[in-house]
């Protein structure tokens, strides 16, 4: 969702003693290799020493108004150098988008909006909602990215726990028909066949000893 792409120095340091350069040192660095350098946030531009009044939560609060157009949130930084990302919840809707969607102008209302209708409109305890609802849960699953993403949409927390746990179930039993398989001494099987697909391991063997191919 970003318009141009970039890479943007955040820091430096000094590889014998392991020291951070300040900021003012890292443009002569970044322009030797064409990157951008990250610029500090101060609540006063004539005050540079009140960044150190940042708190988390006031970093958080700027990135939820952040619009995903603008960039993909903060990075925090304390007297250690430990760092934390703090993104935009409107970056992370955007991010998650269908790939089709992403390049539709997008705002920080407007992803939250888009995602909240494309991952589902009313899941029940009964349902998963629509296809393409389905589909975005199973795909944030299988990317690794569903802990992120209920971050900052809580609210998925029991429709992904749903869809996660018919994963595992789904995983279990491919494990059991891959034993199965190696046990009727067949070097490859299918579950899938002339546009059929075997939901059962049952079904998988039977077709397995009736059709010793793959």
């Amino acid at each position: 969702p970003v318009a141009k792409k970039r890479i943007v120095l955040l820091a430096a340091r000094n590889c014998q003693t392991y020291v951070e350069l300040p900021n003012q040192q890292l443009q002569s660095i970044a322009g030797q290799h064409g990157w951008d350098v990250a610029t500090p946030i101060v609540r006063n531009q004539e005050d540079v020493s009140s960044e150190r009044n940042w708190t988390l939560s006031s970093v958080q609060a700027l990135a939820e108004s952040l619009s995903c157009a603008k960039g993909e949130g903060y990075v925090c930084c304390d007297k250690n150098f430990n760092r934390l990302k703090v993104k935009s919840k409107s970056y992370v809707a955007a991010s998650n988008l269908p790939r089709p969607n992403w390049g539709l102008p997008i705002d920080s209302k407007s992803a939250t909006r888009q995602v909240k209708e494309l991952m589902a409109q009313s899941l029940e305890q009964t349902t998963y909602g629509s296809k393409a609802n389905h589909e975005n849960l199973l795909r944030l699953i299988l990317n690794g990215e569903k802990d992120e993403f209920q971050i900052y949409f809580p609210e998925w927390a029991m429709p992904f726990q749903r869809m996660s746990e018919r994963v595992e179930a789904l995983v279990s039993k491919m494990a059991d028909a891959s034993v199965a398989i190696k046990h009727q001494g067949i070097t490859g099987g299918v579950a899938c066949k002339d546009s059929k697909i075997y939901t059962s391991l049952n079904q998988l063997q039977k077709y397995l000893q009736k059709n010793k191919t793959e």
